[in-house]
Parts: C-alpha cells; sequence; structure tokens
C-alpha cells in the first residue's frame, strides 16, 4: 500500500478510508457508496493486473507451493538460530520404561512425518558450524532418527548415541569393586554401509525417542552434602566408610556420567569388566559425545547432527529430526494498495505445522494500514501488537532481513490444502472494516498467492530472492511460464 491516493475510473476519489495518504488528524469520511466505492477499485486493480501479466485462465491456481523449491534447484546457506532445542512441540509420549540407572529416564515417542529436506541437509551440512554439546548434557531431549550415512566401510555400521554413568559410590572400591556399568536401556541407533545415505529408522514415519536427564542433574552434585564433603563426615552417608576414604576414587568421577557416540556396540564397550579405573580416562577420551550440529532448514525443521565415528570431519553419521515440519507455506499479500503495485509484501507471512502445533511468523509488513490476518480459526491484528499501524516494516529494498520474525501466533484449524487464510483491511481513523480478502480462488485475480517458504523469486540480474520490496512487482515468470 503505497502512500499514493488512488484514480478509480476517470475520476479523482480521496479515500479516507482507503488511501494510505490521509493524514491522522482528519476526520473519518466513510462514503455512503462505500461497496461501489471498493467494486470499482477492484474494478481499476484488475484491469491493471491483466493489462501487465495477462488474464489468467479458468484453471489458474494462485498456490505455487509445490513449485520446485530449494532442495531442487539451488543451495544457500543454513539459517542459522541461537540456542537449542530441547522437547520437540511435535513429542507424544507413547510408552515409557525406567532405565537401570533411575536417574535417567526414556521414552518411545510417536513416529511422526516431516518435508523432504534431505537435499538440503546434505547440500548445506559440511558449511555448518560445530557446536558444543556441553549445554544438551542435562535435561529432555525429544530425536527421531532420520538419516544415516555410511563411513566407506563395506561392513553394516551401527552408529549410536547415548548416555553413560555408573553407580555414584561403593563402600568397597578401595578394595578394587568396580561401580556398576549403565548405559541407555535403548540407545539411539541408526545403520549405513559403504558411503550410501540411509533413512535411520525413522524417515517418514519412524518412532522417535525421549532421553530425560534432568534428575541426573538435580542430584549430580548431590551425592554428599557440602559439609559432608569439607569435613570427610562420610559416616553422615554411611557409618561403614572409614576415615581415609578417597571421595572422588568412591564416586568414580572419572567416568560417572557422559553422552556417548560410537560405532561399537556400547553394551559390551561401557560395561567391559576388564576395564579399570585407569582405563577410563582414556574410554571417556575416545568415546564422549562432546560435539555436534545444528542445522535449521528454511521450512524451519530443527536436526541434530553428530560424529558417531569421531573422524572429526562428518557430522552425517547419525542425523536426528529434532522439530519437524509436516505442512509449509508463505503466503504473500497485496491488500489494498496503489494501482500497478503486485509487490505481494503487504503482509509476508509463513505458517508451519509440524503435526501437533501450527504457528504463523509474520516476516513483513509492506502496507500503512490496519489489517486483521485471519488463518484458520486464529486472526492477529496490527492494531492491537507492538507496530505502528500506518508504518510499514521490512519491505524496504536493499536493508530486507528475510529472516525477521516480527510477530509469531499459534493457529488453529489452518487447512494447507484450502489455504483458508484471509485479511481484512481497516479504516486508519474508525478501525472500521472496509474489505475482506480471501484466498483466490482458481481463474481470480489475486490478492493473495502461496509459495514454499523456500522458493525464491528469480530477478532479471540473475539472483534470486523470497520476497519483493516495496513497488518492485512479482515477476511474470511465476504464473506465465
Amino acid at each position: 500500500m503505497s502512500i499514493k491516493k488512488f484514480l478509480l475510473g476517470g475520476f479523482s476519489i480521496v479515500l479516507i478510508s482507503l488511501s494510505s495518504s490521509c493524514s491522522q488528524n482528519e476526520e473519518e469520511q466513510v462514503p455512503s457508496n462505500k461497496d461501489d466505492v471498493v467494486s470499482a477499485f477492484f474494478s481499476k486493480y484488475d484491469a491493471d493486473f491483466v493489462a501487465k501479466y495477462g488474464k489468467p485462465s479458468a484453471a489458474q491456481s494462485w498456490d505455487f507451493s509445490d513449485r520446485v523449491g530449494l532442495d531442487e534447484i539451488e543451495v544457500l546457506p543454513c539459517i542459522e538460530k541461537e540456542g537449542t532445542r530441547a522437547v520437540s512441540s511435535a513429542a507424544v509420549v507413547t510408552n515409557n520404561w525406567d532405565e537401570a540407572d533411575p536417574r535417567i529416564h526414556s521414552s518411545v515417542l510417536k513416529p511422526v512425518a516431516t518435508l523432504n529436506e534431505f537435499s538440503y541437509i546434505k547440500a548445506n551440512l559440511a558449511n555448518v558450524e560445530v557446536k558444543d554439546w556441553t549445554p544438551n548434557i542435562f535435561g529432555v531431549h525429544d530425536v527421531w532418527v532420520w538419516y544415516c550415512h555410511g563411513n566407506g566401510s563395506s561392513e553394516v555400521t551401527t552408529y549410536s548415541i547415548g548416555v553413560h554413568s555408573c553407580a555414584p559410590w561403593t563402600t568397597d572400591i578401595r578394595s578394587g569393586s568396580l561401580p556398576d556399568e549403565y548405559i541407555t536401556y535403548i540407545p539411539i541407533m541408526g545403520s549405513a554401509q559403504n558411503s550410501g545415505w540411509y533413512a535411520g529408522y525413522g524417515y517418514r514415519g519412524g518412532p522417535g525417542y525421549r532421553v530425560d536427564t534432568s534428575d541426573f542433574e538435580d542430584n549430580f552434585n548431590d551425592e554428599f552434602p557440602d559439609w559432608v564433603v569439607e569435613n570427610e563426615n562420610w559416616s553422615y552417608f554411611d557409618p561403614d566408610l572409614p576415615a581415609d576414604w578417597d571421595y572422588e576414587t568412591g564416586l568414580a568421577t572419572e567416568r560417572e556420567f557422559f553422552w556417548y557416540a560410537m560405532t561399537d556396540d556400547p553394551n559390551i564397550v561401557l560395561t567391559d569388566p576388564s576395564i579399570g579405573i585407569d582405563d577410563w580416562a582414556d574410554i571417556k577420551a575416545q568415546y564422549e559425545l562432546k560435539t555436534y550440529k545444528e542445522i535449521v532448514t528454511p521450512n524451519g525443521a530443527v536436526y541434530w547432527c553428530f560424529d558417531c565415528d569421531h573422524d572429526g570431519e562428518d557430522y552425517s553419521d547419525l542425523i536426528c529430526l529434532v522439530e519437524p515440519v509436516v505442512a509449509a507455506k508463505r503466503y504473500l499479500i497485496e491488500d489494498v494498495g496503489a494501482f500497478n503495485d503486485f509487490d505481494f509484501n503487504d503482509i509476508v507471512v509463513d505458517v508451519r505445522d509440524n503435526g501437533i502445533k501450527q504457528t504463523a511468523v509474520v516476516r513483513a509488513m509492506g502496507g500503512t494500514l490496519d489489517f486483521d490476518l485471519t488463518i484458520g480459526e486464529k486472526t492477529w491484528k496490527k492494531r492491537e501488537s507492538t507496530y505502528n499501524v500506518s508504518t510499514a516494516y521490512n519491505v524496504t529494498p536493499g536493508s530486507i532481513d528475510y529472516d525477521a520474525t516480527l510477530a509469531t501466533f499459534e493457529v488453529e484449524g489452518w487447512d494447507p490444502l484450502d489455504n483458508n487464510i484471509s485479511v481484512t483491511v481497516n479504516s486508519r481513523l474508525s478501525n472500521k472494516a472496509i474489505v475482506d480478502i480471501p484466498f483466490p480462488k482458481q481463474g481470480d485475480i489475486p490478492h493473495i498467492i502461496a509459495v514454499s517458504p523456500d522458493y525464491k523469486f528469480p530477478l532479471t540480474d540473475g539472483s534470486s530472492i523470497p520476497w519483493m520490496p516495496e513497488q518492485v512487482p512479482i515477476p511474470d515468470d511465476l504464473w506465465t511460464e
């Protein structure tokens, strides 16, 4: 909605209720023949659209989300987000079991499906930064095994990650006894062979796992109260402990608790009775999970990627889905702006569905009138947000942040097949509704179009962008090729 007056037919009409050019101190002047004026505006808009792009066929759909996108035609740098993901919003627990170590809890998650983003992951993973696993040691993590990558061996390689722990202490450790060793009852596992890419155990509908070590964090440093340690008063915990009992050796801190990643069988390696106390520094150094990669796709799915054979180079051994996306669309909206505009950036909103929760993210607001954005059964109102109704956001050429999150809200009832989204444009002065704009039917002149969030519009200079800046129209190629 550029700041212009409207020319309807062969006469000029200044619409205080419609035009972005009205000043804030003018009185409300909604004409009595508002319906006729709106009709005249849309007639002019339609005529200009046809003059620029041609008359659409009766079968023309304005949902282009099935067009080839990033997976097939183009690869861009990964979208990196700060922080880590813990419990997935798509997780539904179907079964719990008790670990041998009661401080660790595990669950099976209901299978999920997600958009096929394998090409993006494979093309971008090598360039994603390596992250420290330490922030994830304690807590609740939901993962689905999604992909595995062979390391060149002709034998089947089984990758696994999990948690190792042992009995926190034992009174007779000074005589050579070893604490009981525990690993997660069902490690997170996947298999691959040669140098191929495999679907792990979870691709497009496999089970997931929850590993919960939050209880371990709660008591990890509380095996003995501080005053017991400071005074070496072990009798508080066990009257049979000798006065010179070695606190650190007794707790077996060198191997007490850590996440592991390996290609060997953890049931054999980490519980081998021949491993002595002097061996544990090397064992832990060889298998401890210290780093990982997190890749966030343009559609918003999150994957954690692990180097299970510890070669330090390839983090595609085991790729786990953390936050799925089963449906995602970007809606580009041109409401009641100036004629011959067609930049479709008055509202840019991404809608995602992970099978459990639907979320909308407003990326840009190029209009200068108030609006109500309805998606499914939920409505977001610009006037009720922190944004100035008459200000455009994130559409200025040369300064657009394509990852911007201007607003996020949960959606209910969005049907990606029906595209049940609409915009109500309101008068600047009275907040009265002027016009409702639904997603267009086939053959209609569009005010809203849908694309995949990873779609890029080709420009004449050979580059491409996710949406158009102000007063730069959508290229003809989208619907006339």
